[in-house]
């Protein structure tokens, strides 16, 4: 013997698949939001590596404390006379970066500059890195970046 829903069975089953579709949309609304925002935010990210600005292009560097782009790094802004070296060179003297960035300067002290190594990120910025050997220009390319002209 077969039951057939009553008509209140069928407005309550109707209302809960109403329900069902509307929050699939607002779920899938939400989601497209939250895609365009990742988007959004990635396009910046984007922008803000293609794009840095001439001046820090030409007197300006980041400076590695190892030979890997995730190690800590310091950004110095020169005057456009001293080269990205020398400007990572003076910041691995007074101990800004490298063992002894751990605590402040000391004026009058100064420490050993590593060997370094200059290469140039996508964006135009040299990124400067310490080598205890000497390594061919494989180096940069190795970081996804490219030797200097």
């Amino acid at each position: 013997m077969k039951i057939e829903p009553s008509s209140s069975n069928y407005d309550a089953i109707g209302l809960r698949l109403h329900r069902s579709i509307l929050d699939a949309r607002k779920r899938t609304k939400s989601r497209l939001i939250a895609a365009a925002g990742i988007s959004a935010v990635g396009l910046a990210s984007l922008a803000g590596l293609t794009l840095a600005p001439k001046d820090f292009r030409v007197a300006g560097a980041v400076c590695f404390a190892e030979a890997d782009r995730s190690s800590t790094m310091v950004t110095v802004s020169g005057d456009g006379k001293s080269t990205a070296l020398e400007q990572c060179g003076a910041v691995w003297r007074v101990g800004a970066i490298g063992p002894h960035a751990d605590s402040p300067p000391i004026e009058g002290v100064y420490y050993d500059v590593p060997p370094l190594r200059e290469c140039v990120r996508a964006d135009g910025v040299s990124a400067v890195f310490p080598m205890e050997e000497v390594v061919g220009d494989g180096f940069c390319a190795g970081q996804g970046m490219k030797v200097p002209d």
